[in-house]
């Protein structure tokens, strides 16, 4: 059995001096060769969808595996004694978990206590001048899939001195109190 295909007469001839003309003839094709370009055509498709099966197993693998090394939860608690400032600026950082800040007992500057990962974060709190840095930094590239255990921080600021407050969050679900604590410019 063979397949038709359509060729203007003259396309294939070869013969110089002789016009072309618009009328057409049957050409058989062997349907073997349509056989050929169609298994060819299936044969990427079942490749392509191949690939993308083991990309994704290799994907679910990595991640049960990180999974069942389990984590390491640390909890750390920081805190510094208000001393002469006049002003402060305050930089939060958080990249994920729960975040609430309220404000800090008499006499202190910060008051911080966090759940992290330490595989994934690093506690950070630095103060320079009249400068605070505070939160967490991501020290690896790991995602996690399954049960994971997001992180937690709770931050107290001190009520005695003005601050300019800048909070920087990823995926944080967030409780925020500012009563007492005297703004002069908060970006969120």
């Amino acid at each position: 059995m063979s397949a038709v295909a359509l060729n203007p007469l003259g396309a294939s001839n070869g013969r110089k001096g002789v016009p072309r003309t618009r009328s057409w003839k049957l050409r058989r094709c062997p349907t073997n060769l349509l056989r050929r370009r169609e298994r060819r055509r299936e044969e990427r498709t079942m490749r392509k969808s191949i690939s993308g099966w083991v990309c994704a197993a290799l994907i679910i693998g990595l991640g049960v595996v990180d999974g069942a090394q389990g984590q390491s939860q640390r909890t750390v608690t920081m805190s510094r004694q208000l001393e002469n400032e006049q002003s402060l600026d305050v930089n939060v950082r958080y990249g994920a978990g729960r975040f609430s800040v309220g404000p800090a007992e008499a006499g202190l500057l910060y008051h911080m206590q966090m759940e992290y990962d330490e595989d994934v974060f690093e506690p950070l709190a630095e103060y320079r001048g009249s400068s605070l840095l505070i939160g967490t930094e991501t020290v690896g590239r790991r995602f996690r899939f399954g049960d994971y255990k997001s992180g937690e921080m709770e931050l107290a600021l001190l009520t005695e001195v003005p601050m300019d407050l800048n909070m920087d969050f990823g995926a944080v679900r967030a409780d925020i109190d500012l009563g007492g604590i005297p703004l002069t410019r908060l970006e969120i």
